[in-house]
């Protein structure tokens, strides 16, 4: 049944929760109960195969077998970020964030040298409609109603979806509307061809957050602005890392100083199996972004 069911008979029909509605509605015993139990937690690792998104969400309700596997994605991986300059600031773009201001320092334009940083890394979703700002509305009917600082806010929200509308048109990723949500086909990304197949997602937006070694956010951007993820034993700009490092490189395109650019996250696992456990996730969730 898991193997047949598409995620979006999960998701717009609610049908994991009608599902175990059911199942708790049978009262099963002895052999039947552990049977159905055995069942469900096949069930649920399909959720995690076929629709990471829906598994990250629905994760506190999932048996602890299921859930146990999702949580590093979700607590934080530790990791060294590897760059040849400081972190990128982007525009503040999460839950109505203030932080990652476009801002330009000297030390930003000044020479590029190799840093390291402690950081962990996590997957965090936020509703689509918590998003929704409406379509377009003229700045004067902002400004009749609710003042200048309205005003403000829906020009940047304007500025914000063009620049969103061009990020998905360099990924050759088509319909992102006002609502920041995308439907995407191809990708063809760094050589490789990204086949997104008819996975229109209105649900969520997926968040990759860095954080440093005090919990603050040393960056964060969207799954819908990455390009690809590669795993690689060397950075072609890192000379000086060891040869059994295990990195995670993130291609993405965001927009700094007005102008965007074809950016790159390094990022060095603790081992082979994490780097390969954190590379596969989240090619997942870029299907669904």
């Amino acid at each position: 049944v898991a193997d047949k069911r598409t995620w979006r008979d999960l998701t717009d029909t609610d049908g994991y929760h009608i599902l175990k509605t059911v199942i708790n509605s049978l009262h099963l015993g002895g052999k039947d109960a552990h049977a159905m139990q055995s069942n469900w937690i096949s069930f649920e690792l399909a959720i995690v195969d076929k629709c990471l998104p829906l598994a990250i969400e629905y994760m506190g309700e999932f048996h602890t077998v299921v859930s146990q596997q999702l949580r590093f994605l979700t607590s934080g991986t530790l990791m060294r970020q590897h760059t040849m300059s400081l972190p990128f600031n982007l525009r503040a773009r999460f839950y109505g964030g203030d932080h990652g201001k476009k801002t330009t320092t000297k030390d930003s334009k000044g020479k590029k040298q190799h840093m390291t940083f402690k950081v962990s890394m996590r997957i965090e979703l936020s509703s689509r409609k918590r998003q929704v700002h409406g379509k377009h509305t003229p700045s004067h009917h902002f400004a009749d109603k609710r003042g200048l600082e309205s005003t403000d806010q829906d020009i940047q929200r304007e500025e914000e979806e063009e620049e969103e509308k061009l990020i998905a048109k360099h990924l050759k990723k088509d319909n992102i509307p006002e609502t920041v949500s995308s439907q995407t086909k191809n990708a063809n990304t760094n050589g490789n061809n990204l086949v997104h197949t008819d996975k229109s997602n209105n649900r969520w937006r997926i968040w990759v957050i860095i954080e440093n070694e005090n919990g603050e956010i040393h960056e964060q951007f969207p799954m819908d602005w990455i390009e690809n993820i590669l795993p690689g034993n060397k950075h072609i700009l890192l000379t000086n890392c060891k040869k059994n490092n295990c990195l995670m490189i993130v291609y993405l395109y965001v927009f700094q100083s007005i102008k965007l650019k074809r950016k790159h996250v390094c990022l060095e696992c603790a081992n082979e199996h994490e780097c390969h456990l954190w590379t596969q996730a989240l090619l997942q969730l870029l299907k669904f972004s």
